[in-house]
């Protein structure tokens, strides 16, 4: 046997070698799912879905959805949590190939005392909350049920009520809103993620008295700007989501009456 049909069987064998010794790469999946309000089945937006004892886990987007990716094959214990609902743990299995869906639903946290009185505005609060806590921006949310407890004219007055946030006037009516100090023409006004257009000649401010706060969803006042914006604001963004019809169920029509009431008098001289 010469030298080179030597060298040929120690680099076969050093091939065949490492290929045996290297590491397996464990089959991954994915765990998906919808979290909702147990007694509503109201999606829940901004929960923290967890996997008990790892690093991994998701937030819950404005649908309620969570998606956790490349989650080994195994038995874990899914952790969701949610601000004013009770904590809930799930033990799953996680298979080797495909998505694992784990939908999940949370009780509101019940604490027996004394009588309060509780108003509609609190189940939006919350989820108003949650959405500032996983926001990556510096950012207030205010809720339907919020904005239709508060007696404001417009959405001009609405958004005068957040911190950092000032309304100009005109004619006695709130019209404008300054963010930060900085004039209208500095901030951005949004429908639905939307820009508004400008009414104005020489900038681009936007009239907010023609908006009703009854027409109002929610509101967001975003005053930091990430990569996924456009670098056109110095003060902040202003989005206003509006309501959507129902399928079923009850509303509210605001509306108001009035009676006149004339007096006639005649004299009759004689």
């Amino acid at each position: 046997m010469n030298v080179r049909t030597i060298l040929l069987v120690l680099g076969g064998l050093a091939v065949a070698l490492a290929v045996a010794t290297a590491p397996v790469e464990a089959a991954t999946s994915t765990v998906e799912g919808i979290l909702r309000d147990a007694k509503t089945r109201e999606p829940l937006a901004g929960g923290n879905i967890m996997l008990k004892g790892t690093g991994m886990g998701a937030a819950t987007d404005v649908e309620g959805r969570y998606r956790i990716i490349n989650v080994p094959a195994g038995n874990y214990t899914l952790r969701a949590t949610y601000v004013g609902y009770n904590t809930k743990e799930q033990p799953i299995v996680v298979g080797g190939d495909g998505a694992t869906t784990v939908n999940l639903n949370l009780e509101n946290v019940t604490i027996e005392g004394e009588t309060v009185t509780i108003t509609g505005q609190a189940s939006g609060q919350k989820q108003a909350i949650n959405q500032q806590l996983t926001s990556n921006q510096i950012v207030n949310v205010v809720s339907a049920e919020k904005i239709q407890g508060l007696p404001d004219a417009n959405a001009a007055e609405s958004v005068g009520r957040l911190p950092g946030v000032t309304v100009l006037r005109y004619g006695g009516e709130g019209n404008t809103v300054v963010i930060r100090g900085l004039q209208p023409k500095y901030n951005k006004i949004l429908i639905d993620g939307v820009q508004m257009a400008t009414a104005e000649a020489d900038d681009r401010s936007t009239d907010l008295s023609t908006i009703s706060s009854s027409m109002l969803d929610a509101i967001q006042v975003s005053k930091s700007v990430t990569s996924d914006m456009d670098a056109d604001v110095l003060g902040g963004t202003v989005n206003f989501s509006l309501r959507e019809a129902k399928a079923h169920g009850s509303g509210l029509m605001p509306g108001s009456g009035g009676i006149q009431r004339s007096l006639q008098c005649s004299e009759q001289v004689q």
